[in-house]
């Protein structure tokens, strides 16, 4: 899924595929074909993955990824790709009772809360996992008398982090040291 028209690519300086390891060797090579034959010319490439980090409640409390493991755990979010959400759940290990998709940017109102908090509790979860953008919306540490948490991703190189660095230091005040995550 793009974010901007494929004719963005010729004023790109790198171009980063996500979600690289959902996919094999040969059919990354021709994304990377197709979007270097849009730029008119060869690009600079990094591919990435979305990893999970770990659990956070709505104060922001982190919580180890291991804490979702063993328990019966209802998931839900509104994001673009549920699918994507699912599957990383699946990936930790995360025993999933039920799982709830509601369209991209979708505004929770207090009956939602209470639907999900009801099909949570008929599932006998023990604990509810969202996404952060999710999360931010809810604004909740729980739905009913069950935990709400959100999983938290972050963005893994999986090669070509020099390239980054290359790409992004002209572009910093020279005395701003490129801070790592």
């Amino acid at each position: 899924l793009l974010r901007e028209p494929v004719r963005s690519l010729r004023r790109a300086g790198l171009v980063v595929l996500s979600r690289a390891d959902l996919i094999d060797k040969t059919e990354r090579q021709a994304i990377r074909e197709r979007a270097e034959a849009s730029a008119g010319r060869p690009i600079r490439w990094l591919e990435a993955r979305h990893a999970p980090l770990d659990v956070l409640d709505a104060d922001g409390r982190s919580y180890p990824l291991a804490s979702t493991l063993g328990v019966p755990v209802a998931a839900f979010c509104g994001i673009g790709n549920p699918e994507g959400f699912r599957k990383t759940l699946e990936q930790i290990g995360t025993p999933l009772v039920g799982f709830q998709e509601f369209a991209d940017h979708h505004p929770y109102h207090a009956r939602d809360l209470s639907d999900l908090a009801a099909w949570a509790t008929g599932l006998r979860a023990e604990l509810v996992l969202t996404t952060q953008k999710d999360l931010v919306k809810l604004r909740t540490q729980a739905l009913g008398s069950l935990p709400l948490r959100a999983l938290r991703i972050g963005l893994d190189l999986i090669d070509g982090p020099s390239m980054l660095d290359e790409a992004l230091t002209p572009l910093l005040p020279r005395s701003s040291p490129i801070a790592r995550v």
